[in-house]
């Protein structure tokens, strides 16, 4: 089915750098789609703040609704070893970008091991390594670091390249792409 997309024509900033990287959208992110036939866009939904990229092709709603989803700080486990006294637990952050955006770092790990008794025995890049006392529930302990660690890292994980962004401002805020056109341009944050 044919659809619209609206994307960020300019940068949404905050001045509070947490909040300006978790909560406001950057130019190029995806910020909604809609399948045509429709009955337009608001009245802010257009230049200056966003550009809309047509496309007549068929894409499913569901792949569309991927292409608004943020870029989430997610942690993965591994025990390592354990014994009669201790669990080792290797924790590493996933959804990390090539250039080691969004990584897991020790600090965020020592905020909850020393109410479990647990502390580091190492850390390198996007990855802690530290011991449990056996008496921790180890599930309940990955439940409860996962709901602390797991959150929104960036508004939109997927954006069109700022330059294809102007060349739809230079096109009035509109431009029609074909289904390839369209998902050749759409870029993964994870790949920068």
């Amino acid at each position: 089915m044919a659809f619209e997309i609206i994307v960020k024509a300019q940068d949404t900033v905050n001045s509070d750098p947490v909040k300006d990287r978790k909560g406001c959208g950057k130019k190029g992110d995806i910020a909604g789609f809609k399948m045509l036939p429709h009955s337009g866009w608001g009245n802010k939904e257009g230049l200056p703040r966003f550009v809309v990229v047509r496309c007549n092709d068929n894409v499913s709603e569901a792949q569309l609704k991927n292409y608004r989803r943020p870029w989430l700080r997610t942690v993965g486990y591994e025990v390592v070893t354990q014994d009669a006294f201790a669990w080792s637990i290797r924790v590493y952050g996933e959804n990390v970008s090539v250039s080691g955006e969004n990584i897991l770092t020790r600090e965020q790990i020592e905020n909850y091991l020393n109410q479990y008794g647990g502390f580091v025995t190492s850390a390198s890049t996007n990855e802690v390594i530290f011991t449990l006392p056996k008496t921790t529930d180890i599930e309940q302990f990955k439940k409860n670091v996962t709901e602390k660690i797991i959150d929104v890292y960036k508004k939109r994980r997927f954006y069109f390249d700022p330059d294809d962004v102007d060349t739809a401002i230079a096109a009035g805020g509109f431009i029609e792409l074909t289904k390839t056109q369209l998902l050749n341009k759409i870029k993964d944050k994870l790949d920068s």
